[in-house]
């Protein structure tokens, strides 16, 4: 799945801030995002789909008037299961911008929602389809994080090879910031075997 990123208007997004009287502190914390990821948003960096839907909410405008490039389609999220990953980072070093958009291209998801999990610990809650989940489910059986650490564990899951892992980028070292995965243990999850499962 490609990421669906998107541009903030930065001079309107800043605008309707200081209309509602709030620092930038103070939209991150309504927003759940930390300060860092505000600050990259406002600066032009690339934001998921989710994230412009949830800062449109907060400033109660359409999201299409805080974007640069409005596509409607693009603005269609797929329905989900919520897969949490655990990062040893803390939620003041986790931003949205980048570490969110490599966290949703490297596991299919659509949109992301972080949530500090005490000191130095972040949660992030990643909406993933079937179709994602049963792509991790084929290649699952091949994990074996214990011997090859997460990075490796993830390059076997998503087809990365050694290569593309020696070279990835410095913002992919978020991915080495995963403690575990959990599945989704509702009912309604689509692959019984590994309803409640914990990758580690």
């Amino acid at each position: 799945m490609a990421t669906r990123s998107v541009q903030a208007d930065t001079r309107t997004l800043d605008a309707l801030r200081i209309s509602h009287g709030w620092t930038v502190e103070e939209f991150a914390a309504r927003a759940d995002l930390s300060k860092r990821g505000l600050e990259n948003i406002m600066a032009g960096k690339p934001m998921l789909v989710a994230t412009a839907k949830r800062l449109a909410s907060k400033l109660d405008v359409p999201v299409q008037s805080i974007l640069v490039d409005y596509t409607s389609g693009l603005m269609q999220t797929a329905p989900g299961f919520g897969v949490h990953v655990r990062l040893a980072i803390d939620f003041e070093d986790f931003d949205e911008s980048t570490d969110g958009v490599v966290l949703v291209e490297a596991l299919g998801g659509d949109a992301i929602h972080a949530a500090p999990q005490g000191k130095g610990r972040t949660t992030v809650t990643i909406e993933m389809t079937e179709e994602a989940i049963r792509t991790m489910a084929e290649r699952f059986p091949q994990l074996n994080v214990g011997k090859h650490g997460i990075l490796s564990a993830l390059g076997i899951l998503f087809g990365w090879g050694t290569s593309q892992l020696a070279n990835t980028p410095a913002n992919y070292s978020i991915i080495n910031s995963i403690e575990a995965i959990q599945l989704p243990d509702s009912d309604d999850f689509p692959i019984p075997e590994l309803r409640g499962k914990t990758l580690r």
